[in-house]
């Protein structure tokens, strides 16, 4: 006969094989022409707070960046380099955002220029961020508001012609559904007390 705490932990055992698991998606889609970044937040749930994308190639570096919403009430801040030609350069392009919300997209100006100077007419994205020879490509990582970070290697892209159109990568990740570990926790909980009547 089985005691009132084994047949809880039957029933909690048998509860939790069949329910089906619910997943959520967090992801993003960047999307590149000649001069732009984009950034879409693929997430069913999560903001993005922020996001960092290297140059790739070294031999060059991100000399000015001009980002924005299309979505009133959110906000964009450049982390590095800045918004300045021939100030501050980095071989990272870092963003921060407040209420960027699921379904929306940020876009960015880059101005990349090589390593032994400024130079008015010089780089596109193709060639120094990915389709860059030898080079390492860029990789992405963007931060969500659950803490979550998803990073990404940006892949070589078909040809120039067709990033001149825009180039896509999309990256996700399906995680359980917040509602999952509530319906856990409560039934340990409830199993608790049970366990405690029963003693």
């Amino acid at each position: 006969m089985l005691t009132a705490r084994r047949s809880l932990g039957v029933v909690f055992l048998a509860v939790f094989i069949a329910s089906p698991v619910q997943a959520a998606i967090i992801g993003f889609t960047v999307q590149f022409t000649d001069t732009f970044v984009s950034l879409n937040n693929d997430s069913d749930f999560a903001d993005i707070t922020a996001y960092t994308i290297s140059i790739g190639d070294t031999a060059f570096n991100f000399d000015r960046v001009t980002s924005g919403f299309e979505f009133a009430g959110s906000s964009v801040v450049v982390v590095s380099p800045d918004a300045v030609d021939d100030a501050v350069r980095s071989d990272d392009l870092s963003l921060s955002f407040e209420n960027f919300f699921p379904g929306q997209r940020s876009q960015s100006i880059v101005d990349i220029d090589p390593d032994s100077g400024n130079s008015d007419v010089c780089c596109t994205i193709y060639g120094v961020m990915f389709n860059n020879g030898d080079a390492p490509n860029a990789v992405i990582a963007v931060t969500f508001s659950n803490g979550f970070i998803l990073d990404a290697e940006i892949p070589d892209m078909d040809s120039a012609a067709a990033c001149s159109s825009g180039c896509e990568f999309s990256s996700e990740f399906d995680l359980p559904e917040p509602a999952l570990p509530l319906l856990v926790g409560s039934m340990v909980a409830a199993a608790l007390v049970a366990r405690r009547r029963s003693s």
